[in-house]
């Protein structure tokens, strides 16, 4: 699912933006973003679950936002992508 996500907002990115700067081609391949690393939060928050570091995987969208930065607070990569979708869901 994620790998999917991420092939068409790759698609969208190099090829329709490169022929048409429209608002509808930028805003949904921020659209295709946020949904990737909504996945991918999904998946390290069950990934923590299974290691026994959380309990509970919180239902709302900034608690699991809140919960993914507390668990991988000491992975920079994490944290970039965990910052990069709180600026997507701001906008």
């Amino acid at each position: 699912m994620i790998i999917q996500e991420k092939t068409s907002a790759d698609h969208l990115l190099y090829v329709s933006l490169k022929y048409t700067k429209t608002t509808d081609v930028i805003l949904n391949l921020l659209a295709r973003w946020k949904s990737m690393i909504e996945l991918a939060i999904d998946r390290l928050l069950e990934k923590a679950k299974k290691q026994k570091i959380i309990k509970t995987i919180p239902e709302a969208p900034k608690l699991k936002l809140d919960e993914a930065k507390e668990v991988y607070k000491k992975n920079p990569a994490i944290m970039e992508a965990l910052d990069l979708y709180d600026f997507f869901k701001r906008m």
